[in-house]
């Protein structure tokens, strides 16, 4: 029998500036997985919580003072010799300005584009691709009359996710369907799939969306970079996360923003009541709001 594999808890600071870049550096030379690209973050010592050693590594790191953080959902990673635990923490407000304080390359890096740096750090990939998910994201049907300039006009409002809710529809369907989507998305969006798991994988959807029952056993992640789970209420949230998803969609409406986005462990989409932008939130927009210009908004990318 081998021997039990170590675990090792780890601390992670994600630092988002307001437009939404990330701070990523990259490991030194003669340090492990030296040229691969990282959040900053470290162990976490027994004396200290995750987050202030997420704080302490970060000035450490790179020079910054971070004056807040709040806890993300946490991650494991398994590696051959050891389990990573990763405690991230986004931070968003902060002190000083960014420095290689160990030599290393850094970068404000835009999270739906990591082309400009070199490749990540197996651990920290997954965490990466969940910062990626857009702010804003659009739903379309089947009815929907779906063409280049009107996925091009939503992204021109900040709507650079495209959530294709096609559970209705036959799984060959689903994914006709969306393909000819893909094939008309502007440079940068995202195209989600609600509907059966192996279809979004054979559509090359960036992410698939299953009802929370068939989560647990779902499968996507393996298939996809993301995969969410569509929950009828706010109480299925903790069912969600607990089923490993990337994401959740809402399909409650609420009445603000206090119970989604930014203020949840993990990114939850949802329809605002109200009809208002909630800034800094996961907004979910049914396709004919938008485009009947009732949903108030600023055009500005999210």
């Amino acid at each position: 029998m081998s021997p039990p594999r170590q675990q090792i808890e780890v601390a992670i600071a994600v630092v988002r500036d307001p437009n939404g870049a990330l701070l990523m550096a990259e490991r030194p030379a003669g340090k492990r997985g030296a040229g691969f690209w990282e959040f900053p973050g470290g162990k976490i010592e027994r004396s200290e919580t995750a987050a202030a050693a997420a704080m302490r590594e970060l000035e450490e790191e790179l020079g910054l003072r971070a004056t807040h953080a709040r806890a993300l959902r946490v991650y494991t990673h398994d590696f051959p010799a050891a389990r990573i635990r990763l405690h991230p923490f986004l931070i968003e407000q902060w002190r000083g300005s960014a420095s290689g304080r160990e030599g290393q390359r850094f970068a404000w890096v835009d999270p739906a584009n990591a082309s400009t740096i070199g490749p990540l750090l197996a651990s920290h990939a997954r965490l990466h691709r969940v910062m990626s998910l857009p702010r804003r994201v659009v739903r379309l049907t089947a009815a929907h009359p779906i063409s280049r300039a009107s996925l091009h006009a939503a992204a021109q409002h900040g709507f650079h996710g495209f959530l294709l809710d096609a559970a209705n529809l036959p799984p060959g369907q689903q994914i006709l369907l969306a393909r000819r989507i893909s094939g008309l998305l502007p440079a940068g969006g995202m195209l989600m799939l609600r509907g059966a798991p192996q279809a979004a994988a054979a559509a090359h959807a960036h992410a698939a969306v299953a009802p929370l029952a068939q989560a647990p056993t779902a499968g996507g992640g393996a298939a996809l970079p993301l995969f969410g789970v569509a929950c009828a209420a706010l109480s299925d949230l903790q069912r969600a996360e607990d089923a490993d998803a990337d994401f959740a969609v809402l399909d409650q409406a609420i009445a603000g923003p206090n119970l989604t986005g930014d203020r949840n462990a993990m990114p939850v989409y949802a329809t605002m009541g109200g009809g208002n932008d909630a800034a800094g939130q996961h907004v979910l927009v049914d396709f004919d709001v938008l485009l009947g210009g009732a949903f108030a908004m600023p055009r500005a990318a999210a």
